[in-house]
């Protein structure tokens, strides 16, 4: 009985780990980009504030 519990917990895990790659595969760019971003501005506030 635990056993099937088990294989179904797997599969569960599977299946969303799947669902995970397409969405981030879906989103490259956008994930891409907003990473670009979150390390573009805080490098622009530095690169101002010398200047």
């Amino acid at each position: 009985m635990g056993n099937l519990k088990e294989e179904s917990h797997i599969s569960n895990l599977i299946q969303n780990h799947t669902k995970f790659l397409t969405f981030c595969h879906r989103y490259k760019k956008a994930i891409f980009i907003s990473g670009y971003f979150a390390l573009l501005i805080p490098t622009l506030q530095l690169a101002f504030q010398i200047f």
